[in-house]
C-alpha cells in the first residue's frame, strides 16, 4: 500500500449512487414503517458521511456529526443539510438505528434468513468499492480476521434485593451476560503441530467477537498486476464455521464478477478427504482451488485407475518406494528449507502424470502417461515418441497390465471424484509456490483495514453492539480501504514504479584518512 491518498467526497457520492444502498434502505423503510414525515437527513447523506469518517480511525456516530457539519455550505446544501444549523447527534443516531431496525430481520428462524438484506449490503458496498479493473478479476485469494467487539462477556451474580451486579470473576455462581448478545464467544486454539493423521488446528487467540471473511483479487499467474481490492465479505460471530462463509463469499464473487478463477485458500478451509466439504463446491461453480494440504491429505493414499494417490494428485505406479512421502516444509520457512523441499518434489515430478488439456465442466480431468509424455522411459509404453538422451528409464514396471490402468492407454480421464485434491500445478513445485503466494495480498489488506492511522477496525474503533450495527460499520470501513487503493492505483498507474537507486553520497574530508581507506578510492575525493 503506496501512499496515503484520503476518500474524497465524490467518490464516497459515487459509491452510494453506484451501488444504490440509499435507494435499497429506503424502502426497506417504506415497506415496514411507512412513508411517515420526511426527513431532513437523509440515508444517502448519512451513507456519505458514515464513508467519509471511516478513514479517521474512529467510526464513531459523533464523528459522523462532525464530518458532515465540517462540510462547505454549499455541499451541505446539496445534501439536503441546512446550511446553517447542519445536522445534530441525535437525528444521526435516530436514523442510523431506524436503518439498522429494517435490516435486522430479527423474526427469522436462523441467522443466514435474518442477515438476507444485511449480506446485500455489505456485499454492494465491498463490490463497488473496488477499482473498476479489479470487479472483473477472475481469481481471488480468501481469508478471515478477527473483528473483536467493544461489547464485553463478563457473567454477572444476584444481589439479594433482586437487582444485577457487575463482576470480572467467572468462577464463583452467576450467569453469562453479554453485553453483546450477538457476538460469538471463542476458547484458544492451540496447535497440533504436524500430526499426519490429524487435521491441521491453527493457533488462534481466545477471542469475544465476530469474523469476517473476505476475497481479496489476485493477479493470474505470470500476469501483470492488477487493481488491489475485495470485492464480496461476510460479517458473523466468531462461532460460525468459516467453511460456509467462504463458500458464500466465493459464490457471491463469482455471481457479481461473471467470472472465477482460482480460488487460494489455506488450510483452514480444506478438512475433508474427499473435498465435499470445500474444494467441490468450488469446481462445481467453475472455480480452480489452489489449496495447501493438511496433514493427514500428504502422502500416499490409495490407489485409483492403477495410479498411486499422492498429494492428491496420480502418478505412475513405477514410483519409487522412497519418494512416496517427502515431508512438506511450510510457505513460512527459510528458503534453504523451501528449496530442499522443491527439488525433491521436482525429482517425484517425472513420474506424475501429465494434466491434458483444461479440466472439463463436470470436473473430470484428462492425464498423459509420464511415458508417453517424454519424461519417462517405459517399455509398456507402446508407440512412444522415442525418449530423449537421460530419461529416466522405469525399473520396476507393471509385468501385468489391467485393462482400465493408466498403464494400459496414453491418456486417462480421472472424474473429479477420483482424485479430488488434485491441483493444476503439484503440491509443493516451483509452480504451486508461485501461484500459491499470490495469497499474501490480502494480508495486506487485512493490515489495511486495521491500520491505526486509517479505519482501525478494532476494539473501540467502532461503539455500537449489535451484528448489524456493529457489521454496518465494518462493511464501510472496508468500502474506505477499496477506495484509497483504487486511488493510489489512478494515481500510480498500472505498473509498479521503481524507486531511483542513490548513489553513494559523497563523503568529505577522505584525505586525512587515506592511508586506512586504501591505495584506491572508488570516486574521487571532494575537499
Amino acid at each position: 500500500m503506496r501512499g496515503r491518498s484520503k476518500v474524497s467526497l465524490a467518490a464516497a457520492e459515487r459509491l452510494i449512487d453506484e451501488s444504490g444502498l440509499a435507494l435499497y434502505i429506503d424502502n426497506l423503510i417504506k415497506e415496514k414503517t411507512g412513508r411517515g414525515r420526511p426527513r431532513q437527513l437523509s440515508v444517502r447523506t448519512m451513507l456519505v458521511g458514515c464513508v467519509l469518517t471511516s478513514q479517521s480511525g474512529r467510526s464513531h456516530l459523533v464523528r459522523v456529526e462532525e464530518t458532515l457539519n465540517a462540510l462547505p455550505y454549499s455541499t451541505k446544501r446539496r445534501l439536503g443539510l441546512d446550511p446553517k444549523k447542519g445536522v445534530t447527534y441525535r437525528q444521526i443516531t435516530r436514523l442510523y438505528a431506524l436503518m439498522t431496525s429494517v435490516i435486522d430481520e430479527k423474526d427469522a428462524s436462523t441467522l443466514d434468513d435474518r442477515l438476507v438484506h444485511f449480506d446485500e449490503i455489505c456485499g454492494r458496498l465491498a463490490f463497488f468499492s473496488a477499482h473498476k479493473d479489479a470487479r472483473t478479476a477472475p481469481s481471488i485469494a480468501l481469508d478471515a480476521t478477527d473483528i473483536e467487539t467493544w461489547g464485553t462477556n463478563r457473567s454477572r451474580k444476584k444481589k439479594s434485593d433482586g437487582t444485577d451486579r457487575m463482576r470480572a470473576s467467572h468462577r464463583r455462581e452467576g450467569r453469562q451476560v453479554f453485553t453483546d448478545p450477538d457476538a460469538g464467544s471463542r476458547a484458544a486454539m492451540k496447535s497440533k503441530g504436524r500430526d499426519y493423521h490429524a487435521v491441521y488446528v491453527p493457533k488462534r487467540p481466545p477471542l469475544f467477537g465476530y469474523e469476517m471473511t473476505t476475497a481479496t483479487v489476485v493477479r493470474e499467474v505470470n500476469g501483470k498486476e492488477i487493481p488491489f481490492g475485495t470485492t464480496a465479505m461476510r460479517f458473523r460471530p466468531a462461532t460460525v464455521d468459516v467453511v460456509k462463509m467462504g463458500l458464500a463469499v466465493v459464490a457471491e464473487h463469482a455471481s457479481r464478477s461473471g467470472v472465477i478463477g482460482d480460488v487460494i485458500f489455506d488450510r483452514g478451509y480444506n478438512h475433508s478427504q474427499d473435498g465435499s466439504d470445500f474444494i467441490m463446491p468450488i469446481r462445481a461453480i467453475g472455480g480452480e482451488p489452489v489449496f495447501e494440504l493438511q496433514p493427514n491429505q500428504v502422502g500416499p493414499r490409495g490407489i485409483t485407475r492403477g495410479a498411486l494417490m499422492i498429494d492428491g494428485h496420480p502418478f505412475s505406479p513405477s514410483l519409487p518406494e522412497k519418494l512416496h512421502f517427502i515431508e512438506p516444509v511450510s510457505i513460512k520457512e527459510d528458503t534453504a528449507k523451501i528449496l530442499a523441499w522443491q527439488q525433491e518434489i521436482e525429482l517425484r515430478s517425472k513420474w506424475a502424470l501429465e494434466p491434458h488439456g483444461k479440466r472439463k465442466a463436470n470436473g473430470s480431468q484428462v492425464y498423459m502417461c509420464p511415458a508417453h509424455a517424454g519424461k519417462l522411459f517405459c517399455p509398456l509404453a507402446t508407440g512412444a515418441k522415442p525418449a530423449k538422451k537421460g530419461t529416466l528409464p522405469v525399473l520396476n514396471a507393471p509385468t501385468v497390465m489391467a485393462p482400465d490402468s493408466v498403464c494400459s492407454r496414453k491418456f486417462s480421464t480421472f472424474d473429479v471424484t477420483d482424485a479430488p485434491l488434485a491441483q493444476r500445478d503439484l503440491y509443493g513445485s516451483k509452480e504451486w509456490f508461485t501461484s500459491m503466494c499470490r495469497r499474501n495480498s490480502v494480508e495486506g489488506f487485512y493490515a489495511g483495514v486495521k491500520d491505526h492511522a486509517c479505519e482501525n477496525l478494532k476494539r473501540g474503533g467502532i461503539r455500537v453492539l449489535g451484528i448489524v450495527k456493529y457489521g454496518l460499520l465494518v462493511a464501510i470501513g472496508v468500502a474506505s480501504v477499496n477506495l484509497r487503493m483504487a486511488a493510489n492505483w489512478d494515481k500510480d498507474g498500472d505498473q509498479y514504479r521503481a524507486s531511483k537507486r542513490r548513489g553513494r553520497p559523497v563523503k568529505n574530508h577522505l584525505s586525512k584518512h587515506a592511508e586506512l581507506i586504501g591505495s584506491t578510492v572508488s570516486r574521487p575525493i571532494r575537499e
